[in-house]
């Protein structure tokens, strides 16, 4: 009979237990904003391509307000004022979000305190921000002059190219770093105006590639993932379409052109025979200086990282085989080292468009181009969450 009722208390034990793990737990949204008094604030949820109305409250005469969420996933919910700014959130289910700021210039000096996520985002809104206030201070000056010189307006574009590339620099590294948070979709879609995207170029796919591939396999029944790895696959189909590539082309074993060149023992080695590893597909010379001053740091590199997976397929452009014998026996690089012999007439450095020296690739697994020109600490970087 004991028996019999400690086994009825375990079973109402684990039932409780599976019972509160399938509830939704509070997501608790709180802050003073200064001259908010008696004014309306509103709460909305973000998705990939919609925002969606929680809750809407007036703040109360001491500048205070609280909002209350049933949340069973994180998702991005976003703050606004009367004049449509807003401040973005990234909460998830158990979160006490404190936010603190101005309700009248709810983008400037705001601070969160609750949410790690949320800081991430802010993080990124701040550089953003950032970034849009020194694009429209040299458009002011150049807007001043009344005939501009060919000088000036060069001047203008070099400056405009500089702080766009520092944008999309930091925007890369932070998704490099944070593949594995939900902050990284946020920083996919981050735009200068509305469809100006700061990562717009078509290379730029493969980090929605990537990071969807990452958060499918932490977060595989998120809502918000699910929604962005959707978008992720349907944006990639519709580039594919554009450039006009076809079904077969895509689902080849290569996803770039195949290189089939001699090492310095005479075998032929294929580029697609490495697939199944992160590659550095590697151009250099040993007439290069830079390349030469490139190879001890590169070295260190693979020695860190080779017994994990990663493998550089060096070509050299070179046309004497002493001279590429003789640099790689001295830099002691081992390597896949392979050369045409064929410089300037290089059928690979055609294929890749290679303009100067050095020049890096990164693939991924399958083969795909990841980034170009990677070295250092950024090279690691990448490595790290890779590997």
């Amino acid at each position: 009979m004991i028996r019999l009722k400690n086994d009825i208390l375990t079973l109402l034990i684990m039932l409780v237990i599976l019972s509160s793990c399938n509830q939704k737990q509070n997501i608790i949204i709180k802050g003073s904003l200064e001259n908010g008094k008696k004014e309306m604030i509103w709460l909305e949820r973000l998705d990939i391509s919609s925002t969606t109305a929680v809750d809407s409250q007036f703040i109360n005469n001491k500048n205070k307000f609280q909002f209350k969420i049933k949340a069973e996933y994180p998702d991005i919910y976003m703050i606004r004022n009367r004049q449509g700014k807003f401040i973005s959130l990234l909460a998830s289910p158990g979160e006490k979000i404190n936010i603190t700021g101005d309700y009248s210039a709810i983008l400037k000096n705001y601070n969160i305190n609750g949410s790690k996520e949320s800081r991430k985002i802010k993080t990124l809104v701040n550089k953003l921000e950032e970034t849009r206030s020194r694009l429209k201070d040299i458009e002011r000056n150049i807007e001043k002059i009344s005939t501009l010189s060919e000088e000036q307006a060069l001047e203008y574009i070099n400056l405009r190219e500089e702080i766009i590339r520092e944008q999309r620099d930091f925007s890369i590294r932070f998704i490099i770093q944070n593949l594995n948070s939900l902050s990284s979709i946020f920083a996919l879609y981050q735009t200068y105006s509305p469809g100006n995207f700061v990562l717009g170029e078509a290379l730029d796919l493969q980090y929605m590639k990537i990071v969807a591939d990452s958060l499918s396999k932490y977060y595989p029944d998120v809502p918000l993932v699910t929604s962005f790895v959707n978008d992720a696959r349907t944006t990639e189909r519709r580039y594919y379409n554009l450039i006009g590539l076809s079904d077969a082309f895509r689902n080849a074993d290569t996803k770039m052109p195949d290189l089939v060149i001699p090492s310095l023992k005479g075998d032929p080695i294929k580029l697609s025979s490495l697939k199944g590893k992160i590659v550095l597909l590697y151009f250099w010379s040993s007439l290069s200086e830079e390349s030469r001053l490139q190879n001890p740091q590169l070295l260190n590199i693979y020695k860190k990282y080779h017994s994990k997976g990663f493998e550089i397929y060096a070509v050299s452009l070179d046309n004497k085989k002493d001279l590429w014998e003789k640099a790689v026996w001295m830099d002691e690089i081992n390597w896949i080292n392979v050369c045409e012999l064929t410089y300037p007439n290089s059928r690979a450095s055609v294929l890749y468009n290679i303009s100067k020296l050095p020049t890096t690739y990164l693939l991924n697994k399958n083969g795909e181009i990841l980034e170009r020109d990677l070295y250092g600490k950024e090279l690691e970087k990448w490595l790290d969450n890779l590997l």
